[in-house]
């Protein structure tokens, strides 16, 4: 009789913990009704789409580690969760080269709490949007890895149309397409957009990599009849097409351009770095070096079609590009470029206006003068922004949780910082001159070695580049929190 007791007393000891940790993950993962459908190669529910198809608002697509061929349409239901279990190194969606891996449906219910995270994208084939592509859905598109995918018209990797994505913190790689080797965004009727998400419409692409990506236009990026986006420290690098090494921007009003590296693109005709057509908005405290273009303009060339289209660039560190910035327009606007550093303490070279300059050259109609003695601006050092990738995997854990990270510039201070639900510091870790990438793990236990209680927990994530202080003295130019989940 004992050792019954006993064995229903353990029964329900475990049972106790099974359901505690179901109710955190609920609570971490959605809201209290949500579901949480579990994907597993091994299990009868392997496939993704038929997990998305089980979907009920707020639900979660938790998927395991494992390669899944799928081409997968998006069900039209709002704020469904597409997350892996272990990372983009381990979860694969593969499109086997036989069509466009994901597809949204279009309709404005599926916003940024529409979310996917941690998988590597491959060899997505399609017209446009080889990888993702979406209609007036705006979902949120982090910590992902895009790599090998193809698009005959626009976006070799995502394409956005009539949209307002919010794009953070993924790798863009060796894709290719017509317009956008890496991404595609245009808008086509500004008046629905309006009419359906308000007078203010912002896009963000932000903190991601996109590296060696090709296309005939806009190698890295390419957005055209865009208004409102934010496009912020991302790295651009080693970009390639016809026009546009790194970024073809066509028509776009009141974006915000700054705080990237856009660095080692080419360009067979014009635009190594930057082709700007028809632009309004500011470009500031970017690093713009070592870009090249066939003709004119390697590290940034304006055209503007006969009409008034005010460019702004100032505060930029923009050198060894041979030709810095070319203006072509035909009105012949003056273009403000003013405090920035153009390689060299005495200017920018121009044969009339500064022929003693020996930084990068400068076109006619460029206003440079004053220009900046020495690189970054004059309140704070700046340096190239750190471009982070951060995974966490797994995560709920129960022994250890792996945190990798990795990044286009090397850093000068990594502080990673673990607090309970109290907000009560329990672990940290700081490290100086780190590698581009690394890992640091976890077991759950506190500063002094003891093992902490089930629960969400938050991890801050901090990273300084070489040199960079703020304004207040706080250093780091790049931080982000995520939730942890200990379940024992």
């Amino acid at each position: 009789m004992q050792g019954r007791n006993r064995r229903e007393e353990e029964k329900m000891k475990k049972d106790c913990k099974i359901i505690e940790g179901i109710v955190v993950l609920l609570c971490i993962f959605g809201t209290a009704h949500a579901t949480i459908w579990y994907v597993h190669p091994d299990s009868t529910l392997n496939s993704i789409q038929t997990g998305l198809n089980y979907c009920s608002a707020n639900d979660t697509v938790l998927v395991a580690s494992g390669t899944y061929f799928e081409h997968i349409q998006w069900p039209l239901v709002e704020s469904i969760k597409l997350l892996s279990e272990s990372g983009y190194d381990s979860t694969i969606i593969d499109g086997n080269s036989g069509g466009r891996i994901i597809t949204m449906p279009g309709s404005f219910i599926i916003d940024s709490t529409t979310v996917i995270k941690g998988f590597t994208f491959q060899n997505g084939f399609s017209s446009s949007g080889g990888a993702i592509s979406f209609f007036h859905a705006s979902p949120k598109i982090t910590g992902n890895k895009l790599v090998n995918n193809y698009a005959s018209g626009g976006g070799g990797a995502i394409h956005s149309h009539n949209a307002n994505p919010i794009i953070i913190g993924n790798i863009i790689s060796k894709n290719h397409a017509g317009s956008g080797g890496g991404i595609y965004l245009t808008t086509e009727d500004k008046s629905i957009m309006l009419l359906t998400k308000g007078n203010r419409i912002l896009s963000k692409i932000n903190n991601n990599i996109i590296a060696n990506n090709e296309a005939d236009w806009g190698g890295g990026i390419f957005w055209y009849n865009e208004w409102f986006t934010e496009f912020k420290g991302n790295a651009i690098t080693d970009n390639h097409a016809s026009c546009g090494g790194g970024i073809f921007c066509f028509y776009a009003e009141s974006c915000i351009m700054s705080d990237n590296a856009i660095t080692a693109n080419s360009a067979d005709s014009a635009g190594g770095g930057i082709y700007l057509l028809e632009y309004t908005g500011y470009i500031t405290y970017n690093t713009i070096a070592n870009n090249n273009a066939g003709i004119q303009g390697d590290g940034i060339y304006c055209d503007g079609y006969g009409g008034p289209y005010p460019m702004t660039f100032n505060y930029n560190n923009i050198y060894d590009n041979g030709c810095g910035l070319y203006n072509a327009l035909i009105s012949q606007t003056q273009i403000d470029a003013e405090y920035n550093w153009w390689g060299d303490s005495t200017g920018p070279y121009h044969p009339d206006s500064n022929p003693g300059g020996l930084g990068d050259t400068v076109s006619d109609y460029v206003d440079f003068d004053p220009w900046l003695l020495f690189p970054g601006i004059e309140e704070y050092k700046t340096s190239q922004p750190v471009a982070t990738i951060l995974q966490i995997s797994p995560n709920p854990f129960r022994d250890r949780v792996n945190i990798k990270f990795s990044m286009e510039h090397s850093a000068e201070v990594i502080e990673l910082k673990i607090y309970d639900a109290t907000g009560r510091l329990v672990r940290q870790w700081g490290h100086t001159t780190m590698r581009l990438s690394d890992h640091i793990s976890w077991d759950g236990t506190d500063h002094a070695n003891r093992k902490l209680p089930s629960g969400v927990y938050f991890l801050k994530f901090t990273v300084s580049s070489v040199g960079a202080t703020g304004s207040g003295g706080e250093v780091g130019n790049y931080s982000a929190t995520e939730k942890l989940l200990l379940i024992k």
